[in-house]
């Protein structure tokens, strides 16, 4: 549905994971530096190194699109600007957590204390939750796991965004972002954790703003 929404003559490449949508019964990935590095190489392999490159990704995703710019970095391939949105700052994360670790109701029970992230048609139903589940436990793996190595930042812009009610992500976690690239923008946009679901069009206007300026 992003596309629509984009400035013309940018084109949309969406990475679609194993684990999701029509890859649902492929096993999910759980190593989030090896998953970005694997996107990396497929973006490296394409034909884009004459074109300008901008990458987007919220929440799990802001942290692995940052990993991807560097990733692409280390293949000689620049970007021009990164957005992450519902994101701490990856200084921050040092890998811990052991949600990932707990029996599936457990499991379901302190994810939906502490995300919010099922739907609850999903929880009361038992067999398209069991089918869930590898996805999501994969995807809290990636974040409990993940850690931080120390590079040069990226010399593209950084835009964060972030919902002014998050439980999770607090305008604290957020500014240390600043230091991982040679520009920073921010913006608040009222809503919680997915407030991109909410503001989708405001959110598509802000990054096409930033787009326009840099082509």
């Amino acid at each position: 549905g992003w596309k629509q929404h984009l400035i013309d003559d940018v084109n949309l490449l969406a990475a679609r994971l194993p684990g999701r949508e029509s890859k649902l019964r492929q096993r999910p990935r759980e190593d989030l530096c090896q998953t970005a590095d694997e996107i990396s190489a497929a973006v490296a392999a394409g034909d884009f190194r004459d074109d300008k490159l901008f990458l987007a990704g919220f929440s799990l995703g802001a942290l692995l699109a940052f990993e991807v710019a560097r990733g692409l970095r280390r293949r000689g391939i620049e970007i021009q600007l990164l957005t992450v949105g519902s994101s701490r700052a990856p200084q921050g994360h040092r890998a811990r957590g052991t949600l990932h670790k707990l029996p599936d109701h457990k499991f379901v029970e302190k994810l939906q204390e502490q995300y919010a992230a099922i739907p609850q048609q999903v929880v009361d139903n038992a067999e398209l939750l069991q089918l869930m589940l590898p996805m999501l436990r994969a995807d809290i793996k990636m974040v409990e796991t993940y850690q931080y190595q120390e590079e040069a930042p990226l010399p593209c812009e950084l835009l964060s965004l972030l919902g002014s009610s998050d439980s999770m992500v607090k305008p604290k976690h957020v500014y240390p972002w600043r230091e991982m690239s040679a520009s920073f923008r921010h913006r608040t946009f009222d809503g919680d954790h997915y407030f991109v679901r909410m503001h989708r069009q405001a959110v598509l206007d802000t990054i096409n703003a930033r787009i326009r300026r840099l082509v």
